[in-house]
């Protein structure tokens, strides 16, 4: 993620929050408007050689959306330089199971050496660039065949509410607001979700400003072309955009997508005479999934809690913890994991442990 990120700001635009479905339908009615503009799509991409079981497990939950399309995209760093190489799209419905390949120089002929640029770097960076690679290709993909793109490590978690946003005729851009970790701060427009129809003009302006960035690859030492880059961009867009166009645009809030607790206890909130520091630090990895929770009842002592570092004291609140996993998340769509050790993937949920 971009260290220097845009936030966003209230008001910027009347789609920031969550539309009342119903409305937006009547209006499109109303309008004459039927048809989707955004395909029943899903994107996903994989560059590297095994796709890791944990990932493979929960990406089979994006293939329980009926009468849609799911498509892992897969290919390995040597393809990007091999002259015939090839990325391998495989797709499936319902009803079948399809592998495509196509030759990367082709697909991605406006971006190709960008990418070049991007792996060329990669080798002699002390930092690790394939982000960036990553963050080209989502965006070509989704401008040239329309659809959802999620990063792999998302799970989907409601496939009926994500078919329904599909159905609404009057979105031809759909993004989510990502709440930071400190409260201080408003929250920011991830490019690890977004959806689109095909051809959409803020990724066709996304897709020329990276060419007027490439010469900055070799020297950079951050993902240039991450969430920093798509909100600039998309603010961009909209500033000059046809007013149709910006109407489609859906902004979600966090709780839909990133459904992170945007707090995290302070060291004076922890009994720090009983709590051990390593499971703070665990904790705080992890990404600040908590809950706010009242000790079950079957369970007479704080000691059984913290053993199972599950649980951490409240200071101060009796019989008050902070539960982790956080397992609330009632309203999301879908959930990032963001990182194999994140707090709501890392116990037995998902085979072979892969913390």
């Amino acid at each position: 993620m971009d260290s220097k990120l845009i936030s966003i700001k209230n008001g910027v635009h009347p789609a920031l929050f969550s539309v009342c479905r119903s409305l937006i339908l009547l209006f499109a009615l109303l309008s004459g408007i039927t048809e989707a503009a955004i395909p029943g799509k899903i994107h996903q991409i994989w560059i590297g050689e095994k796709l890791p079981e944990y990932l493979d497990i929960i990406s089979q939950s994006f293939k329980k959306v009926k009468g849609w399309e799911y498509n892992l995209w897969r290919a390995t760093q040597d393809n990007f330089f091999d002259p015939n190489g090839k990325i391998t799209r495989y797709t499936w419905t319902e009803s079948e199971h399809i592998v495509q390949e196509y030759f990367i120089d082709e697909l991605f002929d406006n971006e190709y050496s960008i990418i070049k640029s991007i792996l060329v770097h990669n080798k002699t960076s002390k930092d690790n660039h394939l982000a960036s690679l990553g963050d080209i290709l989502r965006y070509r993909i989704v401008h040239e065949f329309g659809g959802f793109y999620f990063d792999m490590k998302f799970e989907l978690l409601n496939p009926e509410e994500l078919s329904d946003l599909a159905r609404q005729p009057l979105y031809n851009m759909i993004t989510a607001n990502e709440f930071a970790f400190s409260s201080a701060q408003k929250g920011y427009l991830s490019n690890g979700f977004f959806a689109a129809e095909a051809l959409h003009p803020a990724l066709t302006n996304m897709l020329f400003t990276a060419h007027l960035l490439e010469e900055k690859i070799p020297t950079s030492n951050v993902d240039i072309f991450g969430p920093g880059f798509f909100l600039r961009e998309i603010e961009n867009w909209y500033r000059i955009a046809d007013p149709e166009k910006k109407q489609g645009w859906l902004m979600l809030p966090h709780t839909k997508i990133y459904p992170y607790i945007d707090w995290a206890p302070n060291d004076e909130d922890l009994a720090a005479d009983t709590t051990p520091i390593k499971p703070i630090r665990k904790l705080r990895e992890a990404g600040y999934d908590f809950c706010y929770v009242k000790a079950d009842p079957q369970f007479k002592f704080p000691q059984i809690y913290l053993r199972e570092m599950n649980y951490l004291r409240v200071n101060g609140g009796s019989g008050f913890f902070y539960q982790y996993p956080c397992k609330k998340y009632p309203d999301a769509i879908a959930m990032d994991h963001f990182d194999s050790g994140s707090s709501w993937n890392s116990h037995d949920r998902y085979a072979g442990k892969h913390r």
